[in-house]
């Protein structure tokens, strides 16, 4: 179950506008349509960039070890506060982290001991931090403690969270019925409500912006197909996605609100053929149409090993405009509205992958939170701090 939530959970709240990120090289643009089933054609039309820019970042080691277990959400609210949430390999205890600017402190997690484990952490301010666990229950940080506020009836599996503001919370899972039902749900301050589904199918993923705009996307699979909304705070608009898309045979990873109106997906389309190679996709959405961008690497989507399937990689707003992709290989790239570049980790990184990331506003720092999710009882929950590198 965890390995899972390493993909489909959004973690923390987007906390500033990002650019449109149609500086320098624009993305290719693609037509949208309502088509059902679709011919699977490539999705990149235009071949990876021969060359990337060079390092601009580099990723330390905090020294932050958990073992066997699995980091899989980070939230900052401010230079000085941020926090990471992530589960024991066996799922019986959530695992908190707090960092108060200069290191980390373990912070006594919500719940009991033999309960899931936490799977989203989000916060708008230091006064205002939730955590919410892999079956629902979601808990508020007030003086020094946790309180619980409940879970939405019939949650049994989260699979998004995202805290829109002080008094809305949304929340996506599957309820515990015959069927699994997928169930989305609103906390208004004071009790937890059904909210209007924004499409056929589950929700696994959710993303909330800049001017509060909340958006919605299913990965697909089964008996569906991706799908992608918008909430405009009355009601959901549909976001039609690419013929291309539109097919079984996609993968949603991942959503990403950009700047009022504006989104970011990333995917893989389930190519079939000897090598198993799954084409990774990262795609823009600016208010009108799909546009899409390079993968910086040919196999950012596909699995180290042929012929496997593996549902890893997510992307984040790095909170200027561009992106943070954690791809299959355990390597972090970053996308700056122009052009990717790798991002130098932590030797004998190998298999580590990156569940979430956030940026440190203010600075150029960012936190990046992961395990070895194909590891199973042998993962290492760590956490990464990026610092800026020397430019020559």
């Amino acid at each position: 179950m965890i390995k899972e939530w390493m993909v489909v959970m959004t973690a923390a709240v987007a906390l500033a506008a990002c650019s449109d990120g149609r500086s320098g090289t624009a993305p290719t643009p693609l037509a949208s349509s309502q088509a059902a089933k679709p011919r699977i054609t490539p999705v990149e039309t235009v071949a990876v960039q021969p060359t990337l820019g060079p390092i601009r970042g580099v990723w330390k080691n905090t020294g932050v070890r958990e073992d066997p277990a699995y980091m899989t959400s980070v939230a900052v609210s401010g230079p000085r506060d941020a926090w990471v949430v992530g589960s024991a390999a066996d799922e019986s205890v959530g695992i908190v982290k707090h960092w108060d600017g200069h290191r980390w402190q373990s912070v006594k997690p919500p719940g009991k001991r033999g309960e899931n484990g936490l799977a989203v952490v989000a916060a708008l301010s230091s006064g205002s931090v939730w955590a919410f666990g892999q079956d629902g229950n979601a808990w508020r940080r007030e003086r020094g403690g946790w309180s619980h506020q409940g879970r939405p009836n019939g949650l049994s599996l989260l699979r998004a969270a995202v805290v829109v503001g002080p008094r809305e919370v949304w929340v996506a899972g599957l309820i515990s019925d015959k069927g699994q039902s997928p169930l989305l749900a609103r906390w208004s301050g004071t009790s937890w409500t059904t909210a209007p589904a924004p499409f056929v199918g589950e929700v696994t993923s959710l993303s909330v912006g800049s001017g509060r705009q909340l958006w919605a996307m299913s990965r697909g699979g089964d008996d569906d197909v991706p799908a992608v909304a918008r909430w405009d705070g009355t009601r959901w608009h549909d976001v039609p996605l690419p013929d291309r898309l539109r097919s079984q045979e996609v993968t949603l990873k991942r959503i990403v609100a950009a700047a009022p109106g504006k989104a970011w997906i990333a995917g893989a389309v389930h190519v079939q053929n000897s090598d198993g190679y799954e084409q990774g996709f990262v795609m823009y959405w600016n208010g009108h149409d799909w546009h899409s961008l390079n993968t910086p690497s040919h196999d950012a989507f596909q699995p180290p090993q042929p012929e496997t399937y593996s549902d890893f990689g997510t992307i984040a707003s790095d909170g200027r405009g561009g992106l943070w992709l954690g791809d299959e290989h355990g390597r972090i790239w970053h996308y700056d509205g122009r052009k990717w570049r790798a991002e130098k980790i932590p030797s004998g990184s190998s298999w580590r992958i990156a569940a979430d990331f956030a940026s440190v506003p203010g600075s150029d720092q960012a936190i990046a939170v992961g395990g070895k999710p194909n590891a199973e009882e042998d993962s290492e929950g760590w956490i990464w701090l990026r610092h800026a590198a020397a430019i020559d």
